[in-house]
C-alpha cells in the first residue's frame, strides 16, 4: 500500500505534466523535505482538486501565489510570514536588528525561507498570539499592492478553501487562510461602500455649494439693477 508521501509524489508528477508552473508544485516542493505525515494527509485532503471554484490555488490567492513588498523588498507572502518570526525572537534586546534578518528572506527560495523560519529562536507564546494577525496583515498588504489579485478576490465565491499550503492550521482542516481571505473580502466591500457613501455626500455638498453660488449671483444681479 502506498504511503501518503508516495501518493503525493505521484500526484505531483501528474500535475507537473499538466502545468509545470502550477503554484501547488512550488508549495509541495518546499514542504516535501519535512516528510511529515500530518502535512501529507492535509495535502491529500485539500490539494489536487481543480474543480473547486473556491480553491485559493486555482484563484492564485494563496500566500504561496501572492507577492508582497515589505521594507522595499518583494517576496512571497509565505516567505514574509516566515521572516516575520524574526521580530519575535526570544529574549530579544530593545535594539534587536530584526529587520536586517527579515530582509534576508527576500534573497532565498520558499524552501530555504521555511527552513530559516523553523530555526528562529522563537518566543512561541508571543508568536502564537499574533501569527493570525501577521498573516492577515501580509495578505491585506499583498492584495492592496496587486489590483488584479484584489479583483479576483472580490469576484470569488464565498467560503474560500486554502489548498496550496499543506499545513492543517492554514489549509485543511482549519482553513485559516481561507477564513482570512473571506474576512478581507468583507472588509474591502465595506470600505468600498463607505467610499461610495463619502463620494455621494461630497457630490451633494458640491451641488448645494453650486446652488448657493447661483442664488448669490442672482441676488447680486438684482441689486445692481435696483441701483441703476
Amino acid at each position: 500500500m502506498e504511503s501518503a508521501y508516495e501518493v503525493v509524489l505521484r500526484e505531483m508528477d501528474a500535475l507537473r505534466e499538466q502545468d509545470a508552473s502550477h503554484p501547488l508544485l512550488l508549495a509541495l516542493d518546499a514542504y516535501l523535505p519535512t516528510q511529515d505525515d500530518e502535512i501529507f494527509d492535509s495535502i491529500l485532503d485539500s490539494a489536487f482538486d481543480e474543480t473547486n471554484p473556491s480553491s485559493t490555488s486555482l484563484l492564485k490567492l494563496s500566500p504561496l501565489c501572492l507577492t508582497v513588498k515589505v521594507f522595499g523588498r518583494a517576496m512571497l507572502v509565505m516567505q514574509a510570514f516566515q521572516a516575520s518570526k524574526e521580530k519575535y525572537v526570544k529574549n530579544a534586546p530593545a535594539d534587536d536588528p530584526w529587520k536586517t534578518r527579515f530582509l534576508a528572506y527576500a534573497d532565498v527560495d520558499l524552501n530555504t525561507a521555511n527552513t530559516m523560519g523553523s530555526k528562529v529562536d522563537l518566543d512561541v507564546n508571543r508568536w502564537d498570539q499574533v501569527k493570525l494577525e501577521v498573516m492577515s496583515d501580509l495578505m491585506k498588504q499583498a492584495l492592496n499592492q496587486d489590483d488584479a489579485a484584489k479583483a479576483r478576490l472580490m469576484q470569488a465565491p464565498a467560503n474560500l478553501k486554502e489548498d496550496a499550503v499543506p499545513h492543517p492550521f492554514w489549509g485543511s482542516p482549519n482553513n485559516n487562510i481561507g477564513l482570512i481571505l473571506d474576512d478581507l473580502k468583507k472588509e474591502f466591500q465595506a470600505d468600498d461602500k463607505a467610499d461610495k457613501a463619502d463620494d455621494k455626500a461630497d457630490d451633494k455638498a458640491d451641488d448645494k455649494a453650486d446652488e448657493a453660488d447661483d442664488t448669490g449671483n442672482k441676488a447680486g444681479k438684482r441689486k445692481l439693477k435696483r441701483k441703476r
